[in-house]
């Protein structure tokens, strides 16, 4: 099975987008341990984040049911 980070539109799919944003907070996340300003940073921007991860998912999760329901 072939692994698809471009559909068929030439969009990138959403898995591959979801996998890097995590990468991503991760990795700041493990900085944030060895380098005080990025750990300031996450004090900052921590009730952001703690809002925009659920919202992204519930905004997912109600693409895929719309989806599901629409038949497309």
């Amino acid at each position: 099975m072939k692994v698809k980070i471009m559909s068929d539109d030439g969009a990138l799919e959403g898995w591959f987008i979801a996998l890097c944003t995590t990468a991503i907070v991760y990795i700041l996340l493990i900085l944030g341990f060895f380098f005080s300003s990025i750990a300031e940073a996450w004090k900052v921007m921590g009730g952001y984040v703690s809002t925009i991860y659920p919202l992204s998912f519930g905004t997912w999760l109600a693409y895929k049911a719309a989806k599901a329901i629409g038949g497309a």
